[in-house]
């Protein structure tokens, strides 16, 4: 004899356990989202801002220095100038740093090259390296400073073109 009953209670338990089954059997999948109720979240906004008080910006006079066609075993004077402008509001500290001469595949080292804080009517100064230097050229706001620059042919360097890049570097 069939028992009758109304009770959805019962046939949803006999649904829900149903599903349970099914999914641990890997019938089916069963994902559940949570998302937190949006009534429950608040918001305000809020400006910021921020001063820049200080500002390091350098002007060159030139952007080569041309030291002319010489031999190996030859020097310039260190006397190619280069004036360095501070345009910025903070004062700053001129430093100086540069790479290998190169020719294709030809080069010779970045200490050929030499600077110095004054001009010099040989080839005497500071040699320059691969990382920055610092001159001790102090350079307040709106002034300007000189540096000079020569360089020695080593004397068994291959006839050629050569180029170096000289970074001139203003720190605030």
């Amino acid at each position: 004899m069939a028992i009758k009953t109304n009770n959805k209670k019962i046939m949803n338990l006999f649904i829900v356990t149903a599903a349970f089954a099914a999914m641990f059997a890997g019938l089916i999948a069963l994902n559940v989202y949570l998302s937190p109720a949006l009534s429950a979240n608040t918001q305000e906004n809020l400006n910021a801002n921020v001063v820049v008080s200080s500002t390091c910006e350098i002007g060159l006079n030139t952007g080569v220095i041309n030291f002319g066609s010489l031999n190996g075993g030859q020097s310039t004077n260190t006397n190619s100038l280069v004036t360095d402008t501070n345009n910025g509001n903070a004062n700053t500290y001129l430093w100086v740093y540069g790479g290998n001469w190169i020719a294709g595949v030809t080069n010779f080292g970045v200490s050929n090259t030499l600077w110095d804080r004054t001009s010099d009517s040989s080839f005497i100064g500071n040699a320059l390296t691969l990382t920055p230097a610092n001159t001790a050229e102090y350079i307040p706001t709106t002034a300007s400073n000189n540096i000079y620059f020569g360089v020695q042919i080593p004397s068994a360097q291959a006839a050629a073109t050569y180029n170096q890049l000289i970074t001139i570097l203003n720190t605030c």
